[in-house]
């Protein structure tokens, strides 16, 4: 049923080739291709890319979270934002080439530390070994 998928993304692969990318990143694109997004649409009956819409990126995104990889083991947020990620530059490529897609996949959160906002002067006197805001003299904790 993913016919046409199948040979756009036999296309885009090509065309990976064609520009003289890594072999590395042949793979880093291959793999969530052929192992993830071409088994989720002859599954889900996807045969067309315009029929690879938000939703349906959404519920790809959701099995992955929830079923984890081909072994049934689950898989980290950092490699399913991975997988998507090369699905998107796929998706972009395909509607760069006139395809009816427009949707894109959205990787989960994968919990990036944040840091608090310190200003400059206060992490010089910091690290100057100076205290004139009072407290313990301590180092600053960027972390939050």
């Amino acid at each position: 049923m993913a016919e046409q998928i199948e040979r756009l993304v036999d296309d885009f692969l090509a065309s990976v080739r064609a520009r003289g990318l890594s072999p590395k990143t042949l793979r880093e694109y291959r793999f969530p291709l052929h192992a993830v997004l071409l088994p989720y649409c002859r599954h889900h009956d996807v045969g067309e890319p315009a029929q690879l819409t938000r939703p349906v990126l959404d519920r790809l995104s959701a099995q992955l979270l929830e079923e984890g990889g081909k072994s049934g083991r689950p898989l980290s947020r950092h490699t399913i934002a991975s997988y998507l990620r090369s699905i998107n530059v796929f998706l972009s490529w395909a509607h760069a080439e006139g395809e009816a897609v427009t949707a894109r996949a959205k990787a989960p959160s994968t919990g990036r530390r944040r840091y608090h906002n310190l200003r400059v002067a206060h992490l010089s006197n910091r690290a100057a070994g100076t205290n004139r805001g009072g407290g313990s003299g301590r180092r600053a904790t960027l972390g939050a």
